[in-house]
């Protein structure tokens, strides 16, 4: 629900006609987060279920939607993980993508940044203590 409010919110915004499409692989528990400095919404991570409803498995899968072109790409994470936290930094054009867990319930360290100026994923960023299920917010450029 946070997530289809956050997207709705985007949208809004920009009070934009939507090319409503499915993510590219049904999952839950992803990460959401939007620049409106550059009209993009990417929804990483998560997990779906496998042959049972009881294996879960991680999914590394980032879709983007551009409200300029009103259209969907794909994209990866550098790690598979569900319970991740995204935020967005509109001064510096960064959508971040932190922490999560594996389908083997290893909590993680990564952190995914990803330059929008450039249309480029920053390497080498790491929490200090691996997490999952974190909050994350952004605050407004003094």
């Amino acid at each position: 629900m946070k997530l289809f409010i956050l997207f709705t919110y985007f949208l809004c915004a920009y009070c934009a006609n939507i090319n409503v499409q499915t993510l590219s692989q049904a999952r839950q528990n992803l990460a959401g987060a939007g620049l409106t400095t550059k009209g993009i919404a990417m929804f990483a991570g998560g997990y779906y279920f496998g042959s049972t409803s009881a294996s879960r498995i991680a999914s590394k899968a980032v879709d983007i939607y551009n409200v300029n072109t009103n259209a969907w790409s794909t994209d990866v994470l550098s790690q598979e993980r569900y319970d991740l936290s995204g935020v967005s930094v509109d001064s510096k054009n960064l959508i971040i993508f932190a922490g999560g867990m594996s389908s083997s319930t290893n909590y993680y360290t990564t952190v995914d940044v990803y330059d929008a100026g450039t249309n480029q994923w920053l390497p080498g960023y790491a929490l200090t203590v691996a997490r999952a299920g974190m909050m994350a917010t952004t605050l407004p450029n003094q």
